[in-house]
């Protein structure tokens, strides 16, 4: 048996009920007035408007936190690198003091980087 799929004027008629002259469903939605229409937005916004408010500052929230958190984690690495260039450098030159201050420091505050290993 096999189930037959609805058309969109028949799927129209079950959900408004009743019949209209057009097949299209464009002609049924430009037959209301922009009145009609306007009235509509007007009582959606009302009913949904703080939902798409909130919804939208959300979704920005978001990207702005993941940029700065993303922000965050590329300054961390730079130091990093910047620091482990400095031990290295200390280390070529026979500086040893130097070198131990700035691995110190390395291993202290960038634990989450690859560079205290």
């Amino acid at each position: 048996m096999r189930i037959k799929r609805a058309s969109r004027s028949e799927n129209w008629r079950i959900r408004y009920g009743g019949e209209f002259e057009s097949n299209n469903l464009e002609d049924i939605v430009n037959d209301r007035s922009e009145k009609e229409q306007l009235e509509e937005l007007r009582a959606w916004w009302a009913e949904n408007g703080r939902f798409v408010i909130a919804g939208v500052l959300l979704g920005v929230a978001a990207i702005f936190g993941w940029n700065q958190w993303q922000a965050r984690i590329e300054k961390t690495q730079i130091e990093a690198s910047n620091l482990f260039e400095d031990v290295m450098e200390a280390v070529g030159s026979g500086n040893t003091e130097a070198a131990e201050a700035a691995a110190n420091e390395l291993y202290a505050n960038y634990q989450r980087t690859v560079y205290p290993d």
